[in-house]
Parts: C-alpha cells; structure tokens; sequence
C-alpha cells in the first residue's frame, strides 16, 4: 500500500513538472525575447495602441470634417492626407480656405483636431484617407517605431518579428488593397 501511495505521488510530482515546463515553453514562445529583438508582447503592445491612436485620429477627422461640412465648407476631396505631430502647432481657424485639398489639409483641420482631440497632436507620422467628407481610414505612428491603423487588423506582430516591421507606405497600400478598393 505505501508503494502504490509513493507511485502516486511521483506520478503526481512528475505531472506537475511537466505542466510548469509546457507552461514556461508557451510562455517563451508566445513572449520570449528574441535575440535580436523585441518580445512578441512588446510588438503587439505596441501595434495595439497604434491603432487606438489610429481610432481615435479618425473620429478627430471624421468629427472635424463634419463640422466643416455643417459650416457650408467644401469637404468633397478624396485621396491621402498626411500628418504629424506639428499640427499641434495650428492655431485659430479664422482663415480657413473655403475648400479643403491635400495642400492645404493642415491649414483646413489641425486647429479643430488640436481643439477637439489634443491626443491626436502628439502622433509621429501618419496618413487619413478622406472620401467625400469622411475619413475612412487612418495609418500613424504614436512612437515613431510601430504602425496601427483603422480598420485594424492590417499590421501584424510578424511584420515586426520576421522583418523590420512596416512604414507608411506599406500601410496605406495594405489598407487601399483590404479597405477601399
């Protein structure tokens, strides 16, 4: 009897040991460091909040494009719109052009985005795509190392892992492919 409750508990001990080792490989697959690298943790960490950034630039867009469009403003352009952190330079809208191009998107926006959505100032880089007064999808980066975009979904943790990660060009042709053809 002792020898059976003995197997048992070595069994049990032996169980257990292997749990913790499975647990630990997962843990080292899924979040281990690379050698050369970033953790995958630290790659999807930092795509996710490019992409709440990406999130919320678009409804600053989206918002500020319909108060425009409610103020009698031309909002009818379509096509990229470029971006970084020296819109948060606008000041005042009292000279805005009464229609709004891809030469003059700072000039048009940035003070009611600064004013409306002061978060959207402190991104690195980024591009929105603007169709008939409607953002309908933004690429940014909010640290100048990890892309995000709305509608998510386009950059992965393997573009960082297996490659040196995406620029803006990639994204906006990403999203043109999945989104707005």
């Amino acid at each position: 009897m002792v020898n059976r409750r003995k197997l048992i508990a070595i069994i049990a001990a032996v169980a257990v040991a292997i749990a913790v080792m499975v647990i630990v490989l997962v843990s080292v697959l899924l979040f281990g460091k690379d050698e050369d690298g970033p953790s995958r943790y630290d790659v999807k960490s930092g795509i996710a909040s490019a992409e709440s950034a990406a999130s919320a630039t678009m409804k600053a867009f989206g918002v500020t494009l319909q108060n425009c469009d409610e103020e009698d403003y031309d909002v009818s352009f379509s096509g990229w719109i470029e971006f970084d952190g020296s819109w948060g330079e606008a000041v005042g809208n009292n000279n805005r052009p009464k229609k709004l191009t891809k030469e003059n998107a700072e000039e048009f926006l940035a003070a009611d985005i600064k004013k409306y959505f002061s978060d959207v100032v402190d991104v690195k880089k980024g591009a929105a795509y603007i169709r008939n007064g409607m953002c309908d999808a933004v690429c940014l980066t909010n640290d100048g190392e990890y892309w995000g975009t709305y509608p998510g979904g386009v950059v992965t943790v393997e573009d960082y892992m297996e490659k040196d990660g995406v620029d803006m060009d990639e994204c906006i042709e990403r999203l043109e492919d999945k989104y707005l053809s």
